[in-house]
């Protein structure tokens, strides 16, 4: 999926159910998520999964977005055992856009502690 169908405009509600019209791109989303995903998972283990890029050569803004943002995705649903429900919940989404997002990343929570064994540490017993 590109960068661009991830940044569209949507329309919502504020938390009263009033409407409103505002653009959220994938980073506000991101960050959104990132401060309510921090109950669940602590950003230093979400770190250690993932290799922060060298700044001195240059990095691609949007892969390294969209790069985190898989991995919160991934942890999220390693934490709620594949419930898109409850993932949705952790990263303060609604659960069609995480649907959403997970089909457009192509992602199987089966296989990612199988792709990613960093992740199989975070499942509870």
């Amino acid at each position: 999926m590109s960068n661009l169908n991830l940044l569209k405009k949507r329309r919502g509600r504020t938390a009263q159910g009033d409407p409103v019209n505002e653009s959220y791109t994938t980073l506000k989303e991101l960050s959104s998520a990132l401060t309510k995903a921090l109950d669940a998972v602590s950003i230093f283990e979400i770190m250690k999964a993932r290799q922060i890029p060298n700044l001195k050569q240059g990095i691609d803004f949007y892969a390294e977005v969209e790069r985190f943002e898989i991995t919160l995705i991934q942890f999220a649903l390693v934490q709620a055992r594949g419930s898109q429900k409850r993932a949705a919940r952790l990263l303060g989404l609604k659960p069609t856009t995480l649907n959403n997002k997970i089909k457009g990343y192509n992602l199987d929570w089966k296989t990612i502690t199988q792709v990613e064994p960093s992740l199989a540490a975070h499942l509870n017993p």
